[in-house]
């Protein structure tokens, strides 16, 4: 059994802090920033049908943008962690959100499918990288206590982001009946007037003192893999939700297993109390 946290520490001078106006304001640049990757992730799926029709692509086409842009969170997840963990969390959420608003907004403005491809790819590169940097800001900002709770509430912006999105397409495809050649277009370039609301409250998070105590620790997020449109497209609607329910599964599997072989039940802890030896001794 690891000692108890030193309360000369950084880290438990932090889960001891009480709920405070900065806090709040950290929580909701974080579910800002939730809610526009839901938006932009949702934006995509809504736009592929008028951006295909307007291009004259073929199923295979349109599968291929989806697989691009899931190749691109996955490579930006990978690469977002380590970037966070050598030049800051502040720093990340700020360049992510420039980057991946900059590709969207270019997004709508393409002459040619292969474009849509290339500025697709590049915003999934931030959008990839945003998810590594939101799970480990709300492990290191907030008290251990209520971690749990924070991070619940932060993830609730994600259906608010699609919501928002589903809206937005709404009107645009129906309620305005823009046809196939703009409507696409609309639907990127509109999402530019979001992404500044929520780069005011970026600008309002701190950098984290835990990072800055300790920059050895690294913070991976995984994504989807290329091959997942052809085979939702092959195997139907229901076969598909059939498999995303599996990987769950398998998911659950491995936690459960890792617990029976003496894993710790991390909730309410201080998260130097579960780091390697190495880097809690560094924080």
């Amino acid at each position: 059994m690891s000692p108890g946290p030193d309360p000369r520490s950084l880290g438990f001078r932090l889960d001891r802090l009480a709920w405070s106006g900065r806090h709040t304001v950290i929580l909701l640049a974080l579910g800002a920033g939730w809610l526009f990757d839901s938006f932009e992730v949702q934006l995509f799926s809504s736009a592929v049908g008028p951006l295909g029709d307007h291009f004259g692509a073929s199923v295979t086409a349109r599968d291929a943008a989806l697989a691009v842009w899931l190749v691109g969170i996955l490579l930006g997840a990978l690469l977002g962690g380590r970037l966070t963990d050598r030049f800051g969390r502040r720093r990340l959420f700020v360049a992510t959100l420039i980057w991946y608003a900059g590709f969207t907004v270019l997004t709508g403005l393409a002459p040619t499918l292969g474009v849509v491809y290339l500025l697709r790819f590049a915003a999934a590169l931030g959008v990839g990288a945003e998810y590594a940097i939101v799970t480990t800001a709300i492990a290191e900002f907030v008290p251990a206590r209520i971690r749990g709770r924070a991070n619940a509430a932060v993830m609730n912006f994600w259906p608010a982001g699609a919501i928002l999105a589903a809206l937005m397409a709404y009107v645009l495809l129906d309620v305005a009946g823009l046809g196939a050649a703009v409507s696409w277009r609309y639907m990127f370039v509109l999402g530019s007037p979001l992404a500044r609301v929520v780069l005011m409250f970026r600008r309002r998070i701190p950098e984290s003192p835990r990072w800055l105590a300790s920059r050895g620790r690294h913070s991976e997020a995984d994504a989807g893999v290329s091959g997942l449109p052809s085979v939702a497209t092959s195997l139907g609607a229901s076969a598909s939700y059939g498999l995303v329910a599996a990987f769950w599964l398998v998911g659950v599997a491995a936690m459960a297993a890792f617990s029976a072989r003496g894993g710790p039940e991390a909730a309410g802890l201080p998260l130097e109390s579960v780091a390697p030896p190495a880097l809690a001794a560094a924080a």
